[in-house]
């Protein structure tokens, strides 16, 4: 018993260090990625997101070639999505 309570302590504090950072075209690579302080680019996001992040991009044209050498797990993939108008 005490060992099954463990592992569930330990995988509910790994979904506790997940973060979603946020991506605009307005945004600043020095702010802190969260909702109301933005990063500008998505090499920004792959520089910092680890296992279970995900990376948020806001509406707009998103430039510039972005390289991640980071990996996410099978069961904590770090997750690019955004609004339906984001490119």
């Amino acid at each position: 018993m005490i060992r099954l309570t463990s592992i569930a302590m330990f995988a509910l504090c790994l979904s506790c260090r997940s973060a979603t950072y946020y991506i605009a075209t307005n945004g600043n690579n020095s702010a802190s990625g969260a909702i109301d302080a933005p990063w500008a680019t998505l090499q920004k996001g792959f520089d910092v997101a680890v296992a279970g992040d995900t990376v948020y991009l806001n509406n707009g044209l998103h430039s510039g070639v972005s390289y991640s050498a980071r990996n996410g797990t099978e069961n904590s993939p770090i997750t690019i999505t955004g609004d339906s108008n984001a490119i």
